[in-house]
């Protein structure tokens, strides 16, 4: 969890302390003191190691535990963030704070600390009739903090897969890999990705023999970029894809080592795809893609002399289909 936030959770805590008040209580007795409801999904620090926390706060503050009851609910934000909700119930009073941190582990010892803050009692505070939820920036007297943008950068992605293609090179389906990388940005229940890729298909051969002349080898190598939004309610994403790529092809013959007419040849097509996530974790999830591409030209190969036995061997298709399973790897 950042400085700023830690101020912000550690001053919201100060504040409940205040408002909640209480007559001293025994030091032996702070155990009891501090029923704590600890919601959190799988992975997280269990409940008992939460309220041991407070309790060791607690125990280094030297002071006694006002009785009350303090409800902690985790969950993971589409942006890979942790966040905790937190109500805190005392003599007829209550407070609220919501925060935020880079890992279950911050939130909970941020949680444990606003808890054993606000379980303190403090000589002179005012009735629990005056308590009040603390404000945006945890301080009522304090200016409201920036609000953060609707979209905010969370972090950057590796996407990594094997993929197969039909109607760009011969011999469909065509096995090649692919790498892609870029930022990411989330809002609530949305994410945008925007990627630059590269993908390459090693040698596969035609199989027309045209005039004797037998089949060529063909490899493909394709850089791009694509920008990708899905919906994000949950652990699963679901979302489309636009973006664009420049293709480079280069065949040889494989047979009798005739001349290939224009071997090496260039397009650029563009490319829509449907993308379904799966995230594993904060920093590891699991895709599939199916894209669609349409060259902008249609290329094609020849072999033999111009002047007496001219003959294609393979021509492009004027539509490609692909398809890619792999894994995404999120860093900051």
């Amino acid at each position: 969890m950042g400085l700023r936030s830690l101020i912000r959770a550690s001053c919201a805590g100060i504040l409940a302390a205040l408002a909640l008040g209480s007559t001293p209580a025994r030091a032996e007795d702070q155990t009891e003191a501090v029923p704590l409801t600890w919601n959190a999904p799988a992975g997280c620090p269990p409940a008992e190691a939460v309220l041991a926390e407070v309790k060791r706060n607690l125990a280094d503050s030297g002071k006694a535990a006002v009785p009350f009851v303090a409800v902690v609910s985790v969950q993971q934000t589409p942006g890979g963030q942790w966040q905790a909700r937190m109500r805190v119930e005392a003599r007829g009073g209550r407070a609220e704070r919501t925060f935020e941190a880079e890992s279950c582990e911050s939130v909970a010892a941020a949680a444990a600390l606003i808890v054993a803050l606000s379980a303190e009692s403090v000589s002179g505070a005012p009735p629990a009739a005056d308590l009040r939820a603390p404000g945006p920036g945890g301080d009522p007297e304090s200016p409201p903090p920036e609000q953060d943008d609707h979209w905010r950068r969370s972090q950057w992605s590796l996407m990594a897969s094997p993929v197969v293609d039909g109607g760009t090179m011969p011999s469909s389906p065509a096995l090649g890999v692919e790498v892609a990388a870029g930022p990411e940005w989330a809002a609530p229940g949305w994410r945008l990705r925007l990627q630059a890729s590269s993908a390459f298909y090693p040698k596969h051969r035609t199989s027309t023999g045209v005039g004797g002349y037998g089949d060529i080898d063909l490899w493909l190598l394709t850089a791009g970029g694509r920008g990708c939004l899905t919906a994000a309610p949950s652990q699963f994403e679901f979302g489309f894809c636009l973006g664009g790529e420049l293709s480079v092809m280069t065949g040889s013959d494989s047979t009798l080592d005739m001349p290939v007419s224009d071997s090496t040849q260039y397009w650029v097509s563009a490319v829509g795809s449907v993308l379904g996530i799966w995230r594993a974790s904060p920093s590891f999830s699991l895709f599939g893609r199916a894209d669609v591409a349409v060259p902008s030209t249609l290329r094609s190969w020849h072999v033999g002399d111009p002047a007496t036995n001219y003959n294609q061997v393979y021509e492009v298709d004027d539509i490609a289909v692909r398809g890619a399973v792999g894994l995404e790897l999120r860093f900051f």
